[in-house]
């Protein structure tokens, strides 16, 4: 009997040994919209659902999800997206002190809370996406090609090839993973295509 309780107590310290602990990631904001498939790091999400910092945001090819973060910025994530919500830093007065956002691929939109413009950066795998209390869609093609459309307020894109100031409302700048990018110019179809 007492190996038998030896067994035991050995087999109970391997499994407190090879335990990782799970500690649940601070919830950053929560979903409001979800059409179709929208995945987070434990599955489907569902309308109200928090979304949490480092978390990976999915949408089916036929998705939709929209987002509201604590400070009241709000993210929609287009069909076929992938997002990351990488950094996150709350103040104490109901705003975000940094918002870093990883955009994969696919199509979103963006518009700023109640935090300062400095506390927001969305980076792409063109370039990254300085925001100067506005809102604007992207659009992340498969191989990375990063198309920045502004709707409001101001925004700054940076990559390897510079940075373009967009000011002025449909302002839009396109960038590749290798530093090229086009001069500011206004949307339009053929920008897109």
């Amino acid at each position: 009997m007492p190996s038998l309780r030896w067994a035991a107590v050995v087999a109970l310290a391997a499994n407190l040994i090879n335990a990782t602990p799970t500690i649940a990631a601070e919830a950053v904001g929560r979903a409001v919209v979800i059409k179709t498939a929208v995945t987070g790091a434990t599955g489907p999400l569902v309308v109200s659902a928090p979304v949490h910092r480092d978390e990976r945001i999915r949408t089916s090819n036929t998705g939709l999800g929209q987002f509201v973060f604590r400070d009241g910025t709000k993210l929609a994530v287009g069909w076929g997206s992938s997002v990351v919500l990488d950094k996150y830093v709350f103040n104490d007065d109901n705003s975000v002190k940094k918002l870093t956002i990883r955009a994969a691929k696919g199509t979103f939109r963006w518009i700023s809370g109640n935090s300062p413009s400095s506390a927001y950066q969305i980076v792409t795998p063109a370039g990254t996406i300085g925001v100067r209390g506005t809102a604007f869609d992207v659009h992340i093609a498969p191989n990375g090609k990063t198309a920045v459309v502004l709707l409001k307020g101001s925004a700054r894109f940076c990559s390897g090839g510079g940075c373009r100031e967009l000011k002025r409302r449909c302002d839009c700048v396109v960038a590749t993973p290798s530093g090229a990018m086009s001069d500011v110019i206004k949307v339009n179809r053929s920008v897109l295509t």
